[in-house]
């Protein structure tokens, strides 16, 4: 089942994946392919709506189980960005997740990271960096906090 944020439902079918920030941090995966930093999103499945396409593919890459919110942005090739949330920030004191069993033909490792310390060359899409260090950004300012905290 499809946890999506009610406020911000979009009717939308695409590529998509979440930008899920804890603290400084934002949650990343190391792709098995390339040995680098990824979002955890991916393909849609005919009829599926982009909101449910990020969940989706965050739960199969991470085992998390966030609500997607607010829509944050479209890369140039059209892989749609959502602002998502954990159940638990962990404290802040986690900051390696183990991998799902089911996840591990596609994803080595599960971390929280820095995105403003990482090089674009240590990401799988580099010249996508600079879009999620300002959709990052849009998840921690005031406005964001301030409509989410509203809504609760």
């Amino acid at each position: 089942m499809c946890r999506i944020n009610q406020d911000f439902y979009e009717d939308i079918s695409s590529n998509a994946g979440c930008i899920v920030r804890v603290g400084d941090r934002i949650l990343s995966l190391t792709n098995r392919k390339s040995s680098k930093f990824d979002i955890p999103g991916g393909n849609m499945i005919v009829g599926e709506s982009a909101q449910c396409t990020a969940h989706r593919e965050t739960w199969e890459e991470t085992g998390f189980n966030v609500e997607v919110g607010e829509y944050l942005g479209t890369s140039p090739k059209g892989f749609r960005f959502y602002a998502c949330e954990l159940d638990d920030d962990f404290g802040g004191k986690v900051q390696k997740f183990p991998v799902p069993d089911w996840a591990q033909f596609e994803v080595v490792s599960i971390q929280l990271v820095d995105p403003f310390i990482t090089s674009p060359k240590e990401w799988r899409f580099p010249d996508q960096v600079v879009q999620i260090r300002d959709m990052f950004n849009h998840i921690g300012s005031e406005e964001h906090k301030a409509h989410n905290t509203s809504n609760q």
